[in-house]
C-alpha cells in the first residue's frame, strides 16, 4: 500500500519541477541556438515528460481535498507565489522557444 503523498509534498514537487523545466528551456534556447537538431530532438522528448509529470502533480493538487483546506488556511502563500513566478516565467520560455523554432 502506498503512503499518502501530503500536501506540502505536492507543492514542493511541483516547484521543483517548474525549476527543472525553467533549466530544461534555457538549455533548449542554447541548443536552438547552436542549431543542433539531434540535441534538439533529446532536449524535447525531455522537456514533453517533464511537461507531462507537471500536468499529473497540478490533477493531484486540484483534487486534494487537504491541500484546498491548508490553503485556506494560507499555509502555501510563499510557495505558490514561488510557483506562479516560475509559471510566468516558463511559460514566456516555452512561447519563445516556439517562436525560434519557425524562424
Amino acid at each position: 500500500m502506498s503512503e499518502k503523498i501530503t500536501p506540502q509534498q505536492l507543492v514542493s514537487q511541483q516547484l521543483s519541477q517548474l525549476l527543472q523545466l525553467e533549466t530544461l528551456l534555457n538549455t533548449e534556447k542554447e541548443i536552438l541556438q547552436q542549431q543542433n537538431p539531434n540535441a534538439l530532438i533529446s532536449i524535447t522528448a525531455d522537456k514533453n515528460n517533464l511537461l507531462i509529470a507537471i500536468q499529473e502533480i497540478d490533477n493531484a493538487i486540484g483534487q486534494s481535498f487537504d491541500f484546498k483546506q491548508e490553503k485556506l488556511a494560507g499555509n502555501f502563500d510563499s510557495e505558490l507565489a514561488d510557483i506562479e513566478a516560475s509559471l510566468a516565467v516558463s511559460y514566456t520560455h516555452l512561447r519563445a522557444h516556439e517562436t525560434l523554432r519557425y524562424l
